[in-house]
């Protein structure tokens, strides 16, 4: 069951971007709130619980998994594409923006270059 993300939670993930603007978990929470993705699913996606995810977003730890760190890294990209396309945000039930978030992450994944 998600989570609400207050807004002392969205501070903290401002606060935490503005630390280290590189890192990649503040990239995924404000990208997360911008297109209203369920963290149930990004969980999924990148086959962690949903606490790391929250853990991530809030800056209080950082991906280390040289695979984990890929697939982030792929993920962020398909919700770039996704709020360029103005396929977000989701919306709905929690189940229905799971359905949604597949449907995007299928749609935009195909749009990315093969890598050799």
């Amino acid at each position: 069951m998600g989570r609400v993300i207050t807004t002392e939670r969205k501070e903290q993930i401002a606060r935490a971007r503005e630390r280290n603007p590189d890192a990649l978990g503040p990239v995924l929470g404000e990208l997360v709130i911008d297109t209203n993705s369920p963290v149930e699913g990004i969980a999924w996606l990148l086959a962690i619980s949903e606490p790391t995810v929250y853990r991530w977003m809030y800056g209080i730890s950082e991906p280390r998994d040289a695979i984990k760190i890929k697939m982030l890294k792929g993920l962020l990209t398909i919700l770039r594409k996704a709020k360029r396309a103005r396929d977000t945000p989701l919306t709905g039930t929690t189940q229905e923006r799971l359905k949604q978030l597949e449907a995007i992450v299928r749609k935009h994944r195909k749009a990315q270059a093969p890598t050799a």
